[in-house]
């Protein structure tokens, strides 16, 4: 592959072209959706290097970058080369507006998934006292977006979050404290409550000894990756995490512990959110129904692919026993 690197004290146009055309060069190697945005990539590093704000980059077409942040960006560049995601090289990913904290711990953060933010606010609206006594537990939730959004948003309800990886909650746990503030008394219920968990396995016993009420509404975005799927990506380097993805041989593992799980905490008339993969409606929808819920609608991501599920629990409960 050709690769000319940038002159030391090349123009910013000059850089931004370098990067464009190499990360383009790379990208027949990256895993599928990974290298889609080269020169948008290609910004956000040149602005990592400069400390430069990308707004002012794009306007400043013409000016030489000095020679450290030429080599800062070259090495930056290489970086991304190698497959690693402009989230994880900047430290950082932006959802709903925010800027969240990531790592190789966490699945990055995507646009799909603001959806089953807007989908749970949407039922906080529609609930009596302006949403004031509800509860939304988020599962799975990794770098916390899902739930600290939601906080943030609605920050008179009550919102907890839960995941099995202990490197995800501190991910979690450092959003939440930047994002909401730390723990306080009151708000957000001593700043957003987050414990371990195996999806919802410990939702009531840790509701029960910090004293909320039961979930209402109870979001996820589990890995719903097929073996198969999951395979693929990782024999072609696909850096976030095999627990943040994978969902077994049909990809609905996961999503089934989900729904075996909500049907048994959530109240009568109860809500989940999920997300899901393209393609998975039907089966996703059959697994809900089978396991107690009803009332499932699809939510469209903005390509027009079926992204959310919303279901709601039977009012009267099939397994377990309402307490």
């Amino acid at each position: 592959m050709r690769d000319l690197r940038p002159a030391d004290r090349a123009r910013v146009r000059d850089a931004l072209q370098w990067a464009t055309s190499k990360l383009s060069q790379c990208s027949h190697e990256a895993p599928v959706g990974s290298a889609e945005t080269p020169f948008l990539d290609s910004l956000l590093l040149l602005s990592l290097a400069t400390g430069e704000p990308t707004e002012r980059l794009l306007a400043s077409m013409p000016d030489e970058v000095s020679r450290e942040a030429i080599a800062r960006f070259v090495r930056l560049v290489d970086q991304r080369c190698r497959g690693t995601p402009v989230s994880y090289i900047r430290g950082v990913k932006e959802f709903y507006g925010r800027q969240f904290t990531v790592n190789p711990a966490v699945l990055v953060p995507r646009p799909d998934s603001e959806l089953v933010v807007e989908t749970a606010i949407e039922i906080v609206d529609q609930l009596g006292d302006g949403g004031e006594s509800a509860h939304v537990h988020d599962a799975c939730t990794g770098s916390g977006c899902i739930a600290i959004t939601i906080a943030a948003e609605r920050p008179a309800i009550i919102v907890s979050a839960s995941d099995l990886d202990q490197g995800a909650l501190l991910v979690a746990a450092a959003n939440r404290d930047r994002l909401l503030g730390p723990p306080t008394d009151g708000a957000h219920v001593a700043g957003l409550p987050l414990w371990r968990s195996d999806v919802l396995e410990a939702l009531p016993r840790e509701s029960r000894a910090r004293r909320l009420p039961p979930a209402k509404i109870i979001t996820a975005n589990p890995p719903y990756l097929t073996d198969t799927e999951y395979e693929h990506l990782r024999t072609r380097g696909w850096p976030e995490p095999e627990t943040a993805l994978r969902g077994g041989a049909d990809g609905l593992e996961l999503i089934r512990t989900l729904a075996r799980q909500a049907v048994t905490v959530l109240p009568p008339l109860g809500y989940l959110v999920v997300e899901i993969g393209a393609g998975q409606r039907s089966a996703c929808s059959n697994v809900l129904a089978d396991c107690g819920f009803h009332e499932i609608e699809t939510r469209r991501d903005l390509a027009g692919r079926d992204r959310v599920l919303v279901a709601r629990r039977s009012a009267q409960r099939t397994h377990g026993n309402d307490d």
